[in-house]
């Protein structure tokens, strides 16, 4: 005879308060195992319990309504671990540009993309602040900005020129949702090559 036992993987599990930019409990807060399927949300008391597979643990804490995060790491074992955490004010930052820099076959008709690691404020998005050069000097563009924010498109009033090089500059004008600039300004250089 035989007997087949079911042998539940083992579990531990991270605990404590997160807190906010400003030292207050933070409710509804994200807290999440970097790398694994987990998570959990803080209760009105900034309090939360994770449940994460024993071993070495990176833990990332957000306020989704800010996107302030921290990142703690520590060793999960037999017994919980406690991590009690404070957000850092997190400024917006460039994620990608389309072209990227140092692109080339760009088509004539290429609008610019500009993606941002959060929502943004759609009235810092101006012809200064996010432009389109060629020879240093600003082209002719109509700005968009889709509707979660985070994505800035400029299209040329004109076709693109071939043979020609291009710059996307992008200032510290730029500022998100709670009034944090840029990190720092971006600029990518592409080109569009000749016709063979």
């Amino acid at each position: 005879r035989y007997a087949f036992v079911k042998v539940a993987p083992a579990r531990s599990f991270v605990y404590g308060v997160v807190a906010g930019t400003k030292g207050q409990p933070l409710p509804g807060g994200l807290v999440t195992a970097e790398s694994r399927r987990l998570a959990a949300v803080t209760d009105p008391n900034g309090q939360y319990v994770l449940a994460t597979p024993p071993g070495a643990v990176t833990v990332v804490f957000a306020d989704p309504r800010t996107d302030d995060r921290t990142t703690r790491s520590g060793q999960a074992g037999p017994a919980p671990l406690q991590l009690n955490v404070s957000l850092s004010p997190t400024p917006p930052s460039v994620h990608s540009t389309f072209p990227a820099d140092g692109a080339a076959d760009i088509s004539l008709s290429s609008a610019v993309v500009v993606t941002f690691t959060e929502a943004i404020d759609a009235a810092s998005v101006t012809a200064e602040s996010v432009r389109l050069l060629a020879g240093g000097e600003a082209l002719p563009a109509s700005l968009s900005i889709t509707p979660n924010r985070r994505v800035v498109v400029l299209r040329p009033s004109q076709l693109l020129a071939s043979d020609t090089g291009y710059t996307i500059d992008i200032t510290t004008a730029i500022r998100d949702l709670n009034g944090r600039p840029l990190t720092a300004a971006v600029r990518a250089d592409f080109r569009l090559e000749p016709p063979p």
